[in-house]
């Protein structure tokens, strides 16, 4: 009874048999899995929901606060914006709140652009998690190598690219972001 209402764990239970583990385990794994982008101190934990919705059931984890960076903007652009994820701080109801990630959209659709800003980023801001945004595999390839080691996300998979930025991804060992029309066609994406 414990179990069905989330007050114990299926590891504390020990008269459950190794196949019926297996099978409410897989069944009561949140729909939404955990991830973690970044590394060291100041790596982001997302998901692990069990719900859509966070007014069905208060989130596990707290939504990661990014902001965004597009490569159309000028080298001094991005060294400020870079500057202000670096030293931002809110306090807001006695807690402390900060920019948790950076996303940098690829909005030049130029790969050579996408690269250099990457690059920038990873040279200026170095611990702060990465969220690459674009379609194209060839940029993203070029812009996750100034990342290894650091689990950026790759976001921009679809059905058009799905396998080629899932190669990528698995060789930089990158978290996949997947695109989709809708609950039905992600599903059948991932």
């Amino acid at each position: 009874m414990k179990l069905a209402q989330r007050q114990a764990s299926l590891d504390q239970c020990p008269d459950v048999s190794e196949e019926a583990k297996k099978i409410l385990g897989e069944a009561s794994a949140p729909p939404i899995r955990s991830i973690t982008f970044g590394s060291g101190d100041r790596a982001v934990k997302i998901g692990e929901e069990t719900v859509l919705f966070r007014h069905d059931k208060k989130f596990v984890n707290p939504c990661a606060l990014t902001v965004e960076i597009k490569d159309t903007l000028s080298e001094g652009e991005i060294t400020k914006k870079i500057e202000e994820v670096l030293t931002s701080e809110i306090d807001r109801v006695g807690q402390k709140l900060r920019i948790d990630a950076i996303a940098l959209t690829n909005a030049s659709d130029d790969k050579g652009k996408f690269e250099s800003a990457a690059k920038l980023i990873a040279s200026k801001a170095p611990n702060v998690p990465v969220i690459l945004s674009t379609t194209d595999h060839g940029s993203a390839e070029a812009a996750v190598k100034p990342f290894a080691g650091k689990k950026p996300i790759i976001y921009g998979a679809n059905p058009g690219n799905a396998e080629a930025m899932a190669n990528i991804a698995k060789a930089e060992k990158a978290t996949l972001g997947v695109v989709a029309n809708g609950l039905d066609e992600l599903s059948t994406l991932t």
